[in-house]
């Protein structure tokens, strides 16, 4: 089965290590490793969760978490994973 499309994450596009930017050496442990990526992605999984807290006077606090997995279609040098998170918290005014 094949499919295509786009996840917008973090002002950015899913994308293998080294997609957009094919003449910067790629690192791995402190070595530059050889050869190039695809422009392929095996597959994605986002996992993440968000809570919110209201109080009348005390405001509104955002929590959240995520991990985010891509496996490129080439080796696994290639494969990123990502994980983010956000502490925002708004007072009334």
């Amino acid at each position: 089965m094949s499919a295509s499309g786009a996840l917008w994450l973090g002002e950015t596009w899913a994308t293998p290590v080294g997609r957009f930017a094919p003449w910067i050496p790629i690192y791995q442990n402190g070595v530059a490793i050889s050869g190039s990526t695809s422009n392929e992605i095996d597959s994605t999984t986002l996992i993440g969760a968000d809570l919110v807290f209201t109080h009348e006077k005390l405001g509104r606090l955002w929590l959240a978490y995520g991990r985010y997995s891509i496996d490129a279609a080439d080796t696994s040098e290639f494969d990123r994973d990502l994980s983010y998170w956000i502490a925002e918290w708004t007072l009334p005014g």
